[in-house]
């Protein structure tokens, strides 16, 4: 069955193109560990101290997707918090600090366990508040997205326009 490697925790998101690992587990033995649109996963372990605890959502998934064991699925009580609004949060400098001073390295490994993620609190405004927000957040996305893509497009045009004239 298809699993994640770390590598699919990206820009908090859960990217499973080229960030896929297969493992031989039974449908069945899986079930629990499936992943769902919406679930938040947050990275266990990393050589890297800025990488550990870092979160993604799911969004999409080509497939039956199971989380592995260097992953810790995040359960949310949607009737209070939106999982966007969470993972936004989970990302933030503030609380990555937090996280940050509790993981623990062994052998170059720093890592956070299900204690240290439980222990971490997360603003919880009402529904609406959070819906307003998430809203301004994906305005300021596609902003950045649209300026990442005519930044792209203008160093293309100059390269373009300097192999012309210059060759």
């Amino acid at each position: 069955m298809p699993t994640l490697s770390l590598g699919a925790i990206q820009d908090g998101q859960v990217v499973p193109v080229a960030h896929t690992k297969w493992a031989d587990v039974s449908a069945e033995r899986a079930e629990p560990y499936l992943l769902k649109r919406h679930d938040v996963l947050v990275v266990r372990g990393n050589g890297n101290r800025d990488l550990a605890a870092r979160c993604g959502i799911v969004d999409e998934l080509p497939g039956r997707y199971f989380y592995p064991d260097l992953l810790i699925r995040l359960i949310f009580d949607l009737a209070r918090i939106r999982p966007e609004f969470a993972a936004l949060q989970w990302n933030s400098a503030t609380v990555q600090r937090q996280l940050t001073r509790r993981a623990k390295s062994t052998n170059g490994i720093w890592k956070v366990n299900g204690k240290d993620v439980g222990q971490q609190v997360l603003a919880v405004p009402p529904l609406g508040e959070q819906d307003v927000f998430l809203e301004k957040v994906t305005r300021l996305q596609r902003l950045r997205d649209d300026a990442s893509r005519r930044q792209k497009l203008s160093a293309d045009l100059r390269s373009a326009l300097l192999e012309r004239y210059l060759a």
